[in-house]
C-alpha cells in the first residue's frame, strides 16, 4: 500500500520513460511509521530511480523482513559516480547528471524523514546499477 501510494505520482514520467516496477519480497510486511511521510520519502527515492535509470528499464522494489531489521531496496540500471555518492543526502546538492529543473532537496528529504522514523538509508553503486537501502530496526 505504501509503495503504491509513493510511485502513483511518478506514473507518467515513467510511463514515458517506459519503466515499470518491479515488486518482490514480503510485500505485506507492516512498519510502525507515519505513511504520509514515509510515502514521501519513497516517492522522493524512487522519482531518482526513475529519473537517472535508462528508457526502459526497471525499478526493482525489493522487500525484506530480516533477523534484526525491516528492509526496503529501490534498485535502478543507472549508477552514481563514486565521488558523488558521499554529497547525494546533502540538501541543495545536484550531481553532474541532474536535469536543469532539480533543485537538489528530494533525497535529503527522504534522509531526514527515515531518520526521523528511526530508519536508516543508504546508497551503492557501481557496475550499471544503483541500489539504495532503507532499514528500520526490529
Amino acid at each position: 500500500e505504501l509503495l503504491e501510494k509513493a510511485a502513483e505520482p511518478l506514473r507518467i514520467m515513467m510511463d514515458i520513460k517506459d519503466q515499470h516496477l518491479e515488486l518482490q519480497g514480503e510485500l505485506d510486511m507492516v512498519l510502525q511509521v507515519d505513511k504520509n511521510w514515509m510515502a514521501e520519502a519513497l516517492e522522493n527515492i524512487l522519482k531518482n530511480a526513475s529519473e537517472h535509470g535508462p528508457n526502459g528499464s526497471p525499478i526493482l522494489v525489493t522487500v525484506e523482513n530480516r533477523p534484526l531489521s525491516r528492509v526496503i531496496e529501490f534498485t535502478n540500471k543507472g549508477e552514481i559516480r563514486s565521488e558523488e555518492i558521499p554529497h547525494l543526502f546533502t540538501r541543495f546538492y545536484r550531481g553532474s547528471r541532474a536535469s536543469k529543473d532539480s533543485v537538489g532537496i528530494g533525497l535529503a528529504i527522504s534522509r531526514a524523514i527515515i531518520l526521523q522514523q528511526e530508519g536508516q538509508v543508504e546508497v551503492r553503486s557501481g557496475e550499471g546499477e544503483t541500489t539504495f537501502t532503507i532499514r528500520f530496526p526490529k
